[in-house]
């Protein structure tokens, strides 16, 4: 898109209310008001970082928060731009493994005080025979057997690949990996050394605090939000102008914008396959991901606010207990709510349980790691399904995206962005500052804004998750 002039265009659509879609919606609708429209297939704002009301608590879609490690300049892009308070809290996190529990982040004292003798000279022993093996980063398996070596790799990471991903490790790219930091690496270890992930912030009232307050400015600058609308019918012309933009409201009517800037952080694969219907969508691997929220009447007293379970023998890979983020959030619930998440896909044994089944598997594994007792009784279930939660990179996911991303790069009038668009792992903080940065490239009067914001996505695509 070689310098466009936005005043000449009848809306400035965005696909997708997540934070980096709200976000840059709502540096847009500062200049262009009433032209920005967000289009938003859920009945709710935030998408993975929303916060859901049910009849008798709220709760996060996961855990969710701001790192110790955040940039200043997006605390105050929180704190002050859109008001939202955020609590500073201690990290009591524990990484669970069979027989044995690690704090999280990982603490080199607290290794030494838990591994026995035998087992840290066989772990050490594991580091000094990693030369043994190739330096060969084709796949996840072989480069992290150079790295750690045998022994360490099978006990922490062969089996959290496989539950993380539902793939050998030998089918995921070492590239990609980069992009989400897993459970133990050096890194994580030095700075939790340093005192870096000793704590972090989080919304008093949720991490969809944030989205619903990027969700009343856009309204209050006169930009809408269409919610349980999606995205139906792209038309475009020979100078590969999108002309036309159609999306299905929540009545299930057409609503048609025409002569649009179209700014997309829906999955990078859907997008491509409804503009381009004709042409197969080179394969992108997703993985999804079930929630589950148990509430107890007893209030639990622990010390750890997440726990983590990286092998098999536990279905569920994470839980944490939102009261221990926000005292504010649901100070008028007694009990204990208990956030459970499975990672997933569509069609397998998880997926399609229904809530009173998953609530029975959540309390198993809850007993299983002493959280819970046989005599504690749940006293309410609820449960969320997210499609395409994480993308799963594969060792061909590079020459996939690269051919979707090609295609689309042709359209003169948009822009791909976010978590879904660049088919990235990314934090809040990430998330903000695309949006910022987005919105800074469109409306500017720069030529070749396109070429700008491919050299912003080429460095997001760098960032590297954290928890």
């Amino acid at each position: 898109m070689e310098n466009p002039d936005n005043h000449d265009y009848k809306h400035i659509v965005i696909l997708g209310a997540g934070i980096s879609g709200l976000t840059a919606a709502y540096e847009l609708s500062k200049i262009y008001n009433r032209k920005v429209i967000v289009v938003e297939k859920e009945p709710f704002c935030g998408g993975l970082a929303a916060t859901l009301h049910f009849d008798t608590f709220n709760v996060d879609i996961g855990s969710h928060r701001i790192q110790s490690t955040v940039q200043r300049s997006i605390r105050s892009y929180i704190s002050n731009t859109l008001g939202v308070n955020l609590l500073k809290q201690r990290r009591h996190g524990l990484l669970c493994m069979p027989g044995m529990s690690f704090s999280y982040p990982p603490n080199l004292l607290n290794l030494f005080r838990t591994l026995p003798l035998r087992m840290s000279l066989s772990y050490s022993f594991s580091l000094l025979e990693r030369f043994r093996y190739p330096d060969d980063k084709t796949n996840y398996k072989s480069a992290m057997l150079h790295k750690v070596g045998k022994r360490i790799y099978e006990n922490f990471f062969h089996e959290y690949i496989y539950k993380l991903w539902g793939i050998a490790p030998e089918n995921i790219s070492i590239e990609g990996m980069k992009r989400r930091k897993t459970i133990l690496n050096l890194k994580s270890v030095l700075k939790s050394v340093a005192g870096k992930h000793r704590y972090f912030f989080y919304p008093e009232n949720g991490t969809g605090a944030i989205a619903e307050a990027l969700a009343e400015k856009i309204r209050n600058n006169g930009g809408k939000i269409y919610y349980k609308s999606h995205l139906s019918n792209v038309e475009t012309d020979i100078s590969n102008t999108i002309r036309s933009v159609s999306v299905l409201d929540s009545l299930e009517k057409e609503v048609i914008f025409s002569n649009p800037l179209v700014l997309s952080t829906i999955p990078v694969d859907e997008l491509c396959q409804t503009i381009f219907p004709y042409i197969p969508a080179p394969p992108l691997m997703w993985r999804d991901l079930r929630v589950v929220y148990i509430h107890i009447s007893e209030q639990l007293h622990l010390r750890n606010e997440t726990f983590y379970f990286p092998a098999l023998d536990t279905a569920c890979g994470r839980i944490s207990f939102i009261q221990k983020y926000s005292p504010f959030l649901n100070d008028r619930c007694t009990g204990t709510i208990i956030t459970c998440e499975f990672p997933t896909s569509q069609g397998d044994q998880i997926w399609e349980m229904d809530d009173n089944e998953i609530g029975r598997l959540c309390k198993e594994n809850l007993i299983k790691c002493k959280i819970l007792s046989n005599t504690q009784q749940i006293k309410t279930v609820y449960s969320v399904r997210i499609k395409k939660a994480y993308p799963v990179y594969t060792t061909t996911w590079k020459e996939s995206y690269s051919s979707i991303q090609r295609n689309l790069s042709d359209i003169r009038n948009l822009f791909v962005f976010g978590r879904r668009g660049l088919f990235l792992h990314c934090n809040i903080d990430h998330a903000i500052r695309q949006g910022v940065e987005i919105a800074k490239v469109v409306s500017s009067n720069q030529k070749l804004q396109s070429q700008l914001w491919k050299k912003r996505a080429d460095h997001f695509s760098t960032c590297s998750a954290r928890d």
